[in-house]
């Protein structure tokens, strides 16, 4: 049976359903790092190792690792300095543990780094001829007055995963704009602004590999306008063949096999929101029956 490193947290949802279903299949070792002191380390010339007291692996017995983005310990108990100190050193621990492993990795911490910053997503999706809406990066009131003057807009944060549909659906004017305490600190701190497109509906493509799992998502608005009813639908559907080939492109260059594409589909055109190297997928595995989770495992296990 392969040995699966897993690096998570204790509140990983995914990763309880993993282990539930395949346990069979693979061996995984879960390194919750919100739980650093339930583990005992050791790392020298001849390589690592990592105890739970009940399990024990080094990196000759691992044969693949699955990068979660783990939460990290509470540090509140410390000062400052220390727990910036702490936080680093456990981030680099993991790290070389990850940039040095030569089998499977499901995806190596610098790469995932790399995949989010949204200012790479953007040049990737213009090389790649990937419709987007008109954005603006700035830190310029004035820049930002004209860009949002003349259409609606949506403000989004430059870390990847924390606006994602919801903030884009709110129809922002640029009246919104307006109010200085919406601009407070933009001098040193850029805001990344983005055209509000009246969609059709949104897809989300999940790719393991070249395999896609793809989700189409209605929203349904109730019938009473003064109350925010809003019901979410999904459908299983394809991607067209060059959207899929311009996604595919996308990965290749990250040198990344997980990840998902956010899109707004307008008549027919697919504009390109942003890309999840780590996607929430479990929910839409439970509700249009995807067996992702199945491909996940046989790639972390091949």
């Amino acid at each position: 049976m392969k040995t699966v490193l897993v690096i998570t947290s204790s509140q990983d949802s995914i990763m309880d359903y993993i282990v539930a279903i395949y346990s069979k299949k693979c061996f995984f070792f879960r390194l919750d790092l919100d739980r650093m002191c339930d583990y005992s380390f050791q790392l020298n010339g001849n390589g690592w190792s990592i105890d739970n007291y009940r399990e024990f692996i080094t990196d000759k017995t691992v044969n693949a690792i699955y990068y979660r983005k783990p939460s990290f310990p509470d540090f509140r108990k410390y000062d400052g300095f220390c727990q910036d100190l702490m936080k680093k050193d456990i981030e680099v621990l993991i790290r070389g543990i990850t940039d040095a492993f030569d089998g499977n990795c499901l995806s190596k911490p610098y790469i995932i780094e790399k995949a989010e910053n949204k200012i790479y997503q953007m040049y990737l999706a213009e090389k790649y001829e990937m419709a987007m809406p008109d954005c603006l990066i700035a830190n310029n009131r004035r820049c930002i007055e004209r860009f949002c003057i003349n259409k609606k807009s949506a403000v989004k944060s430059l870390v990847v995963g924390r606006d994602s549909f919801s903030k884009y659906t709110k129809e922002q004017t640029s009246n919104f704009f307006n109010y200085n305490n919406c601009l407070d600190g933009l001098e040193v701190s850029p805001v990344y602004f983005q055209e509000y497109i009246e969609k059709d509906y949104m897809v989300t493509a999940n790719f393991i590999g070249k395999k896609a799992y793809v989700a189409r998502i209605d929203i349904e608005v109730g019938s009473n306008k003064k109350v925010n009813e809003q019901k979410w639908r999904y459908s299983n559907m394809y991607l067209p063949k060059k959207v899929g080939e311009r996604c595919l492109n996308f990965m290749k260059e990250l040198g990344i096999e997980f990840g998902a594409f956010d899109f707004i589909v307008k008549n027919g055109t697919y504009y390109f929101l942003e890309f999840k190297p780590d996607a929430q997928w479990l929910g839409f595995e439970n509700e249009l029956g995807w067996d992702l989770s199945a491909e996940l495992v046989e790639y972390l296990c091949s």
